[in-house]
């Protein structure tokens, strides 16, 4: 339960309430209430998706080269794993836009290789094919 005072116009505000990120792509109601107040006041919130994006440095590059990819679209501070080919290579913390910059090392076998970022909480994921040469 969050509480708060009115000021002489009837405003007030609350200490933050972080969302759960269980919640995303629904619709949460609360209630307003007031010690004096004859009615409660519902309140009724609609929360987004998360739409997480991966820009990698270069579609095309050599076996074992270093390279980078940005993440973008996760929730802020939330921890983004950037795997390489379904395993785990390096993880960031997300900045308060939900952006995290990786740098990683290309795979020294194959034709082309699979890139994901992964949100930790709220896993919602973007995924690419890079092609090795």
């Amino acid at each position: 339960m969050l509480s708060a005072t009115a000021d002489n116009n009837g405003n007030f505000a609350t200490d933050f309430f972080t969302v759960p990120y269980f919640w995303q792509n629904s619709r949460q109601t609360f209630t307003v209430k007031s010690a004096g107040a004859a009615y409660d006041i519902p309140l009724t919130v609609t929360i987004g998706n998360f739409y997480p994006n991966i820009e990698p440095s270069t579609y095309y590059v050599s076996r074992g080269a270093g390279m980078t990819a940005k993440a973008s679209g996760f929730a802020a501070n939330e921890p983004v794993m950037l795997l390489v080919n379904g395993a785990l290579a390096t993880q960031q913390t997300a900045d308060a836009n939900g952006s995290a910059p990786f740098v990683f090392t290309a795979p020294s076998s194959g034709s082309s290789f699979t890139l994901t970022v992964e949100g930790s909480y709220s896993h919602v994921q973007s995924m690419r094919t890079i092609t090795l040469h």
